[in-house]
């Protein structure tokens, strides 16, 4: 007989469901007698066994042809929230002959899950132009659990041009920093980000209990350009007369161009700035704001 072994796994990625096999495994063949009963523990199907009954393995995470899952799971060390399936069948000279199949739900109740700025590891970095990003995420982990304790510490890699992001990880962080929130802004003082890099950030949460347990987030990286029209920074210095900075942060370190559309008519920076001071004199006022 022969034992095959196989491990898939359903989630979510950007609204679509997916199923991966994440790993598989095949025995060796092996002899069992009638009303013989054999156990085989999940430690026998390792790499470089060569015992009799061991497996000799076809595909693990790290062999995993999907770039994004694989890294996905790799820099954060956990299953995205879906469900495993494992699948044992027995083959008998080459033919299966019976199978049994056993499902678990996958869920991560303090996974943190990143959001600004950059994208997964395995994609094309986002494009960022500020040297000073504010770095968001979330989790279920939240600020606060444990008093005036931070529970958040952020870390950021550098990549130089042409080194990926295991060289950036491979090194000591250029900086990090903790705090008991879901956000943290990179600060003035702080090592100078450099134009053509590529960055690699990553949180870490810690859960306490009667020891400290770390919890990764995936690894999200972005590249930073100079920026190349000196208007982008004089209308955002405008804007920051009349808008909350939580707008701001949206739009600072995303664009290289800039075009002003009041009321959907295009105008001039001259032309904004005016319309900002008649806002502040109460001349006119906003009736909305957001990001597009």
């Amino acid at each position: 007989l022969q034992i095959d072994y196989t491990v898939t796994l359903t989630y979510s990625d950007e609204g679509t469901d997916r199923t991966r096999v994440i790993y598989e495994g095949l025995s060796n063949v092996f002899i069992i007698n009638p009303n013989e009963t054999v156990t085989i523990p999940s430690s026998e199907f390792l790499k470089d066994n060569n015992t009799a009954v061991r497996a000799s393995l076809t595909s693990t995470v790290s062999e995993l042809d999907d770039p994004a899952l694989k890294n996905r799971i790799l820099t954060s060390q956990r299953i995205p929230d879906g469900t495993l399936t494992f699948s044992v069948r027995l083959i008998q000279n080459g033919i299966p002959f019976a199978q049994r199949d056993y499902s678990h739900k996958v869920i991560n109740s303090t996974a943190i899950e990143l959001i600004a700025p950059g994208s997964p590891v395995g994609r094309q970095p986002v494009d960022l132009y500020n040297p000073r990003p504010l770095f968001v995420w979330n989790s279920q982990l939240y600020p606060g659990i444990y008093g005036t304790d931070d529970v958040f510490e952020l870390r950021i890699y550098e990549a130089r041009p042409g080194e990926t992001y295991t060289d950036a990880l491979g090194r000591l962080p250029i900086f990090t920093g903790r705090r008991n929130a879901f956000q943290f802004q990179y600060p003035a003082d702080g090592r100078q980000l450099i134009p053509g890099y590529t960055y690699y950030w990553q949180v870490i949460g810690y859960v306490k209990g009667t020891s400290t347990t770390e919890i990764r987030s995936e690894v999200y990286g972005f590249r930073l350009l100079p920026v190349t029209d000196p208007r982008v920074l004089e209308v955002l210095a405008i804007l920051q007369m009349i808008l909350d900075n939580t707008i701001l942060d949206q739009v600072d370190g995303y664009v290289s161009g800039v075009t002003v559309r009041i009321n959907g008519v295009e105008k001039s920076t001259a032309e904004l700035r005016e319309t900002v001071m008649k806002i502040q004199i109460g001349e006119f006022s906003i009736v909305n704001e957001y990001v597009r």
